[in-house]
């Protein structure tokens, strides 16, 4: 049926203002949905896409996208089973983009619409908040640790211990150096992996990690998605000796005395994720997890102290 608008008659394939598209279901003989086929697109989701209309119209949905894309057949087939509209938020690889859309059923038996909105700039907002939380909790909860009365090395292990709760790496350590030598002073470890506090005593610190120095002058801290940048730098030593600990990326952070680099609060293995900010919350712990910093610690008196968790 032609809509019109007293003498304008709406162009639905320009006038829709967000992604839509209907689509013809392909069934199998047990009743399951094996493809769907394009039957009508509008401007938006062409542009979405990135794809003419002609290039879309009468075509198969796995054909376009491939079998990967075979979740976006369950959701027609939920729509279809339970004759209800099915509202989802999904990440789509297909077009690099957080989608919120709604799929439904057609009056038609045998087809279904999805709309379609872009979500991305809004999911990315949520996340940077949800990142600051979690980061300010765990700086919190390490502060307290700190200034709880334990003693020295019984404080540091313990913060440590409370790092690996927000940080899964293989190892979570201190460094500490005067220039001249180089020593791991604390060390976390995750279940099964060995210990290299032993091991590493007393270094020297020219040829152990001199190196990361370079890495410093254009970041704040060291960080090594994958150890094979040592080898490209030409620092052999470091990269050997990082290799036989079974390490694959590292990140450490320097703390300071005096203007001179004293050590560094580092991570092996690390993973990445989007509940917190790994880099921002180690270069904040390597201010006062530095030895000789800890009476520094009126961290507690904070603003956001209160958001500590039970």
């Amino acid at each position: 049926m032609e809509l019109k608008l007293g003498t304008y008659a709406v162009d639905t394939y320009k006038d829709i203002p967000v992604p839509y598209v209907i689509f013809k279901i392909i069934y199998a003989d047990d009743g399951s949905i094996v493809n769907t086929q394009y039957m009508f697109v509008n401007q938006a989701y062409c542009h979405t896409a990135g794809m003419r209309r002609e290039e879309l119209i009468g075509k198969y949905f796995l054909d376009v996208y491939g079998e990967g894309a075979r979740r976006w057949l369950d959701c027609c087939q939920a729509a279809v089973t339970t004759g209800k509209t099915i509202h989802e938020t999904i990440y789509s690889p297909e077009v690099q983009q957080w989608m919120n859309f709604v799929v439904q059923p057609l009056a038609e038996p045998g087809y279904v619409s999805f709309i379609f909105m872009n979500i991305s700039e809004e999911h990315a907002r949520e996340m940077h908040v949800q990142r600051e939380r979690v980061t300010n909790e765990a700086i919190v909860r390490i502060a307290k640790i700190l200034n709880d009365g334990e003693g020295y090395e019984s404080a540091m292990n313990h913060a440590l211990q409370e790092i690996s709760r927000f940080i899964h790496p293989d190892r979570i350590y201190l460094l500490e150096t005067d220039g001249i030598t180089v020593s791991n002073t604390f060390e976390w470890c995750a279940e099964g992996i060995q210990s290299e506090i032993e091991t590493l005593q007393n270094l020297d610190y020219e040829e152990y990690i001199s190196g990361w120095e370079v890495l410093l002058r254009d970041s704040p801290g060291v960080i090594m998605e994958d150890i094979e940048v040592l080898r490209n730098m030409g620092d052999m030593v470091d990269y050997e000796n990082l290799k036989r600990q079974g390490i694959k990326s590292l990140m450490a952070f320097p703390f300071y005395r005096q203007g001179r680099i004293a050590g560094y609060l580092g991570i092996d293995n690390f993973e990445v994720t989007d509940q917190f900010n790994t880099a921002e919350l180690l270069e904040t712990l390597s201010f006062f997890l530095g030895p000789g910093l800890l009476i520094t610690i009126s961290f507690m008196n904070w603003s956001i102290s209160g958001t500590v968790m039970d």
